[in-house]
């Protein structure tokens, strides 16, 4: 187990399945959310979870509709104050 900073707690280790094989895992735990990856034989998962509800799901399924060509942010053009 790690501790960070504010708090928060990371452990990171290895899930071994039936058949023997090892697949990693990290569990971030902090006052208000909690965050996983998984490995698996039937592919990687990731857990996003707050204080009331949680989202686990295949992680080739989190950015089908990302494009990372383009940016993930835009920046709000400063307008002058009325009457200038």
């Amino acid at each position: 187990m790690e501790v960070g900073p504010w708090g928060n707690r990371s452990y990171i280790g290895w899930l071994t399945e039936a058949s023997g094989e090892d697949y990693r895992f990290t569990i971030t735990v902090g006052p208000k959310n909690v965050f996983a990856y998984l490995g698996t034989s039937q592919g990687a998962y990731e857990l996003v979870a707050s204080n009331e509800m949680g989202w686990l799901m295949p992680t080739r399924n989190m950015d089908q509709h990302v494009d990372y060509s383009k940016p993930d942010y835009y920046i709000v053009e400063e307008r002058a104050p009325d009457g200038e």
